[in-house]
């Protein structure tokens, strides 16, 4: 009778033993805003924390990085965050504030290993672990656009627009550099009423930004300069934007990437000054025509509320 069910207790066990089995040798998936990181070394679990190569995880999250070769120091940052952090420490700094970490950078089969969730999170994502399936699911670009439907869906317009302004963006095309004084001023304009699609004019450099698939995403680019040689594409008057333009210099197209939108309704602009923390503010109408509505550095914002201006969800 003990040998009739023998079969039936190998069965058992194998069936109690194999999943953990190949849970255990279940490779650590990364996901990032629904898409899957590659990485040359392979993620690790240390000490219950998944580790990754740190070059893979900070470009995929925009962030500059330098290396410190005689301290082992790794500094990145975006638009928004620095962190900072050294191969064998527990010690590290998010914006030059102290933190301690669950488990130190190290060094891995040739590569720099660093803790994803907290260098993550430190850049501004939401960080999820699925036991399961052995997968982080990383939410950066996607992430902006929610926080910011939600702030204009509550009528708060300037939180909204400052949520966009501040967001990462994906490009359709090659990106195009920045020629000029870009760091002098920022110029943002927004469709009057609008949060979810806007202009940036960055030195010599313009381009206009709405959602795709929930990504804010630049979908047209051109470097839009004064017409000294004659040597571009004429801008011609076809819009409130293209008008504005017009109106105060002749100007020309260069380098022009993606299909100029055709936005027929007055803009509201913010000007910043990050220098100063200077911003001067304003309206213009359809016909390009600019007017002036203030002139702050009080608050040290990029945006603030335009009189009269309501939520517009079209």
């Amino acid at each position: 009778m003990k040998v009739k069910f023998l079969p039936l207790l190998i069965g058992v066990l194998l069936i109690i033993i194999l999943p953990a089995s190949s849970m255990a040798d279940q490779q650590i998936t990364v996901m990032l805003d629904g898409e899957k990181l590659n990485f040359d070394v392979s993620p690790i679990l240390e000490n219950g924390r998944v580790m990754v190569p740190m070059r893979v995880i900070f470009e995929a999250l925009d962030a500059w990085v330098e290396w410190d070769n005689d301290t082992g120091t790794i500094t990145a940052n975006n638009d928004n965050n620095t962190v900072r952090l050294t191969v064998g420490k527990r010690k590290a700094e998010i914006n030059g504030d102290a933190v301690k970490l669950d488990v130190p950078v190290k060094v891995f089969q040739g590569r720099t290993l660093v803790p994803l969730r907290f260098v993550s999170e430190a850049l501004g994502t939401e960080v999820e672990w699925q036991e399961k399936s052995q997968t982080v699911v990383i939410k950066y670009y996607s992430l902006y656009y929610s926080k910011a439907l939600a702030q204009l869906k509550e009528g708060d317009l300037v939180s909204a627009r400052e949520t966009v302004i501040t967001a990462p963006k994906k490009y359709l095309y090659p990106k195009l550099p920045y020629l000029g004084e870009a760091s002098f001023s920022y110029t943002y304009f927004f469709p009057e009423g609008e949060a979810l699609k806007y202009y940036s004019w960055q030195g010599d450099n313009l381009s206009y930004i709405e959602v795709r698939n929930d990504v804010f995403t630049v979908i047209w680019e051109t470097l839009i300069r004064y017409d000294s040689e004659n040597n571009g594409e004429a801008l011609e008057e076809k819009d409130t934007i293209s008008r504005f333009f017009k109106s105060f210099n002749s100007r020309i197209l260069q380098g022009e990437r993606g299909e100029a939108p055709l936005i027929e309704k007055p803009l509201v602009f913010f000007e910043h000054h990050p220098v100063t923390s200077g911003l001067l503010y304003g309206t213009i109408d359809i016909h390009g025509k600019a007017i002036v509505l203030g002139d702050t550095n009080r608050y040290k914002k990029r945006v603030v509320h335009i009189p009269d201006e309501a939520p517009n969800f079209d």
